[in-house]
């Protein structure tokens, strides 16, 4: 029931429910951001752990290739490249 300024009472219309949802859409968009770090790469991440000597001669590989700024990890997949070539 809804009151009027005179103090008559109206029912109002059961369809007013119906509509109200077509009139009064959301304002506000909220997007969720993803969690965590974005993924790098699709290739499969495989950890291995490198004692001092071999990390030595990763590290001499590096200084001695034309190419001063490679990081281990890419020195270790050219290495990896080359050794798949010699041995076909």
């Amino acid at each position: 029931m809804a009151r009027v300024r005179a103090g008559a009472e109206v029912a109002t219309s059961p369809r007013l429910a119906f509509m109200v949802p077509k009139f009064m859409g959301k304002s506000i968009k909220v997007t969720k951001k993803p969690r965590g770090r974005p993924a790098t790469g699709r290739g499969t991440q495989i950890g291995e752990r490198w004692h001092p000597t071999e990390l030595a001669a990763i590290d001499a590989w590096i200084a001695a290739s034309a190419d001063k700024t490679i990081t281990r990890s890419h020195a270790v997949r050219r290495l990896v490249a080359l050794g798949l070539k010699v041995k076909r």
